[in-house]
């Protein structure tokens, strides 16, 4: 069971979660909105990651030190990659949208502080993960 939480501490309903993330994400492929490239989905990890790493601490002292330093340590694609390891572990080819959200919300488990959702960037990587595709998003090497 993956436990996950908002950025009050509360705890979520993964079930609903992915219910809801599904149903968001195919009101957004009938809007045919720009796709998300990788600079943007990235970016966006790194504001969910010191966001949430932010909240776990409680810390709000020294934050854009703390920010700072976190980009300049870890960098923006780290995040992603490290994501992006843990669904190519979990998900293949024949991998259904609900298959993949739940990919999704096990690796945001592992690597997000806490496991805290930012849902507005939650929906961002779903977008971008179903439509990137299991080829291109885990190539074999």
């Amino acid at each position: 069971m993956t436990v996950l939480f908002n950025e009050q501490l509360a705890l979520l309903d993964t079930a609903a979660l992915r219910e809801s993330l599904l149903n968001e994400y195919n009101e957004t492929k009938a809007q045919k909105l720009d796709a998300i490239t990788e600079a943007e989905l990235e970016a966006d990890l790194q504001e969910w990651y010191n966001t949430a790493d932010q909240i776990n601490d409680n810390d709000i002292f020294g934050v854009a030190f703390q920010q700072s330093v976190k980009i300049e340590i870890f960098g923006i694609r780290k995040i992603w990659e490290r994501i992006r390891k843990v669904l190519c572990k979990f998900l293949s080819a024949g991998s259904t949208a609900s298959e993949i959200i739940d990919a999704i919300l096990n690796a945001i488990a592992a690597v997000i502080p806490g496991g805290i959702v930012i849902k507005w960037i939650l929906n961002r990587l779903v977008r971008f993960v179903l439509e990137t595709g299991y080829q291109r998003l885990c190539p074999v090497a």
